[in-house]
């Protein structure tokens, strides 16, 4: 039995949300004849519920089964069978001018596992089968996936390998049927060819096709006011960014050709929202991209390499097709002749045939770490890359690194001097090539004492980075922590850092209205940014059925940024957080635990033009948020009892929202 009540307040309007809901599960196990011939589990689970927002109803019926056997448990030959579904209706109310909505869904699900347990060649086969039927209101939502797949070890040749193959069949349907196979086979080797050396080969091969009428006017959308990095689920971003700059980072492009977000600044402040790719990735040959102005967009689409400027569009016409062809080999070598020597080598190649043509990257690594002696260690990396996209455009990479550490105990100090640097190099053919180099250095020392078992860490190190086409950082940061263990059950630590970052950067700006061309343009941005973080932590075991926690911190943190045309900004943060937990179990039936969380955020911009004429300053933001928790157990009955507050002022619309939750089950 669960019941929920939440209420959600902003400027102009308050919801007022309840819900019960009440669920029942019956199973039976049993075998036949023996456990060893025939097991078996059948399950029946039933839910009713009811909810009420703003005085509307709206209710909920489920019905499910599930089925699973397994024959011949233990043998060289077993296998086991499965069958379940999950049917569900509700009656949705929506406007008093549109009616109400009637939802359906059926989720059913099948399949069987066979294991062959031969000596010579152990081999397992899978096949299920996965559909959903579904209706909201007059628009009919189904779905259908068939999945094959055999897994099998070998050893050739003194490699132990595993080797694997999956065939994938999906299709959709949403105003029009889309289907989706996918061929997927792989194979991983690993050999050891003494006590430390090692040398491992992974290879995969894949294969998709599409065909169906895409589309993206159903794209999901979300909107975003801190840096966020994007995942695949998504595909139309907005981000707000009238509190400060804003950072959107992109997964990675490689092997994902045609991959597309569209990301968008929906906010009228000065300040930006920049795209960043991931790793050493560019975007139209630049490292990042930036939307410097309201309604600013732009449309991101992956060659299978990097990603590149394009356009969404709604396809309404006849159905199409996409075909991709992916195959991955890659190699590792380690080397460790002594304890104080170790080498590890990578060799990875990839290849993909897209609807632009055949495209290919090629990777190559290597990392060596070597003790000199008990003081003194050095490490290297360099690695080479090549990358066709498919179009004709094609990218060269080089990096190469160093880095020394020295290691020396003064008395009861132990300190750590540590030294890198290194060099980039990144050469397309439609593109400029570039370099950037970047160095760092820096010093620790720390100590331990007897007493409460504690320790004492002091820490500081700077960094410079520059580059040929424009641009650099400079960043320096000290530290210092603390923390004492006297026992498992009792522990104290804490922290002060401070650190400040001074950076110059040079990108590509893209801007266009939502019904104009991009346009793109150089633009600079420099920076400094300052942050002061303190952290505490206070923790004790009483025993093992209770423990008390007490933790907390502030940062404070300054950031100021001056653009193109003499524009700047400041931005101010101020956030502490508080959290407790405490858990007790007097009685062997009862559990109770307890968790209480505090936030404060206080931001204020200012933006000046290039005459000065006009200041601008936001109004401060303040949040305020709390969660608590209690749980309890009496003999085999769980009580749950949820309550969480936030309440946020400062905004253009200002958010206060409370909820209640209580659920009992009770398991048989």
């Amino acid at each position: 039995m669960e019941t929920k009540q939440e209420t959600e307040k902003t400027q102009d309007r308050q919801t007022v949300y309840n819900s019960f809901e009440h669920r029942y599960k019956f199973d039976v196990q049993s075998f036949v004849l023996s456990p060893r011939l025939l097991n078996y589990q059948l399950g029946l689970s039933i839910a009713k519920g009811v909810s009420d927002s703003d005085g509307a109803s709206s209710s909920i019926d489920n019905l499910g089964y599930n089925i699973r056997t397994e024959l011949f448990s233990g043998r060289r030959i077993n296998g086991s069978l499965y069958a379940m579904r999950d049917a569900t209706s509700s009656f949705t109310p929506m406007s008093s001018s549109l009616g109400a909505t009637m939802v359906s869904q059926k989720n059913t699900s099948y399949g069987m596992l066979l294991n062959l347990n031969y000596r010579a060649f152990p081999l397992t086969i899978a096949y299920d089968e996965n559909m959903t039927e579904g209706s909201s209101g007059a628009q009919q939502i189904d779905r259908g996936t068939r999945r094959v797949q055999l897994n099998a070890n070998k050893d050739i040749y003194g490699f132990s390998g595993s080797y694997g193959y999956a065939y994938t069949d999906t299709a959709d349907h949403i105003e029009q049927t889309n289907n989706a196979t996918e061929h997927t086979a792989t194979a991983n080797l690993e050999k050891k060819l003494s006590d430390v050396n090692t040398f491992r080969q992974d290879f995969r091969f894949s294969s998709s096709s599409r065909l169906g009428k895409f589309q993206d006017i159903t794209s999901p959308t979300v909107t975003k006011t801190t840096d966020y990095t994007l995942t695949r689920a998504d595909e139309i971003v907005r981000f707000d960014a009238v509190l400060t700059n804003l950072t959107a980072t992109l997964p990675s492009a490689v092997g994902d050709a045609g991959r597309t977000f569209t990301i968008v600044k929906i906010d009228a402040t000065a300040n930006t929202v920049t795209v960043k790719p991931a790793g050493a990735e560019t975007i139209n040959g630049a490292t990042s991209l930036i939307l410097p102005a309201q309604w600013s967009e732009a449309t991101i689409v992956s060659n299978g390499i990097n990603w590149i400027t394009g356009t969404r569009e709604q396809k309404k016409g006849p159905a199409e097709s996409s075909s991709i062809i992916n195959l991955n080999s890659h190699s590792t070598f380690s080397y460790r002749p002594s304890r104080d020597f170790s080498n590890d080598s990578a060799l990875n190649l990839f290849y993909f045939n897209y609807e632009t043509g055949p495209g290919a990257n090629l990777l190559a690594s290597n990392s060596t770490n070597y003790q000199v002696n008990p003081q003194w260690s050095v490490n290297a990396n360099a690695s080479a890359g090549y990358a066709d996209s498919g179009t004709g455009g094609t990218t060269s990479t080089g990096n190469v690194s160093a880095g020394i550490n020295y290691d020396k105990k003064i008395g009861n100090w132990n300190l750590r001097l540590f030294e890198n640097m290194g060099l980039h190099n990144s050469n397309q053919t439609a593109g400029q090539g570039k370099t950037t180099g970047n160095a760092g250095i820096g010093a620790s020392a720390s100590r331990d004492y007897d007493w409460f078992k504690s320790n004492l860490l002091f820490q500081t190190q700077a960094a410079k980075s520059a580059s040929s086409g424009g641009g650099g950082t400079t960043s320096w940061q000290s530290s210092g922590a603390w923390g004492a263990s006297p026992s498992e059950r009792f522990q104290l630590q804490s922290s002060l850092r401070y650190s400040r970052e001074d950076s110059i950067n040079e990108a590509i700006v893209v801007t266009a209205a939502s019904d104009a061309e991009a346009t793109t343009q150089p633009y600079a941005s420099a920076s400094q940014a300052g942050d002061l973080d303190l952290s505490y932590s206070w923790l004790a075991y009483v025993s093992e059925n209770k423990m008390a926690t007490v933790s907390g911190g502030a940062v404070l943190s300054r950031q100021e940024n001056k653009a193109d045309g003499g524009g700047s900004t400041t931005t101010d943060r101020n956030y502490f957080y508080n959290q407790l937990i405490f858990r007790m179990a007097p009685l062997r039936s009862l559990f109770v635990s307890a968790t209480l969380r505090g936030e404060w955020d206080n931001s204020a911009m200012e933006t000046t033009n290039a005459s000065g004429n006009i200041t601008r300053s936001s109004k401060p933001r303040t949040l305020y948020s709390m969660e608590n928790a209690i749980n309890f157990r009496v003999r085999r009955l769980f009580l749950e009892l949820l309550h969480n507050w936030r309440d946020e002022t400062g905004t253009i619309n200002p958010y206060n929202r409370q909820s209640i939750y209580f659920k009992i089950s009770r398991p048989f």
